[in-house]
């Protein structure tokens, strides 16, 4: 965000996908989840009907923030999610704020 936000030379409105590039199915987002934050519970996976919307194939295009910011991912999805729940853990008044805005939400 502070690099975007730095960057003059940047299109208005300009979108960029961060993301490293490398695919990352909800299974494994779901299995980096349950590990690093001690989930027992077990989905129940292909309990939905498909969507018309759905596909096998779910990837960050980041060549444009690369090419206009020259950012570029510095690890995998584990190793951004585990410094996430880390960040959590070190600064739990944050954590406390976004439970509260997402229960917010449910109401």
């Amino acid at each position: 965000y502070l690099r975007a936000a730095a960057t003059p030379t940047q299109a208005v409105g300009a979108v960029y996908n961060v993301g490293s590039g490398a695919q990352t199915t909800i299974r494994q987002v779901v299995d980096v989840a349950r590990r690093e934050l001690d989930i027992s519970a077990t989905p129940s996976w292909e309990s939905m009907p498909d969507r018309i919307w759905d596909t096998g194939t779910w990837v960050a295009d980041n060549r444009l923030i690369t090419a206009a910011l020259g950012w570029k991912a510095r690890g995998d999805f584990e190793t951004g999610f585990r410094a996430m729940v880390d960040w959590f853990k070190e600064n739990p008044d944050m954590l406390a704020l976004y439970r509260e805005r997402i229960h917010a939400l449910g109401k």
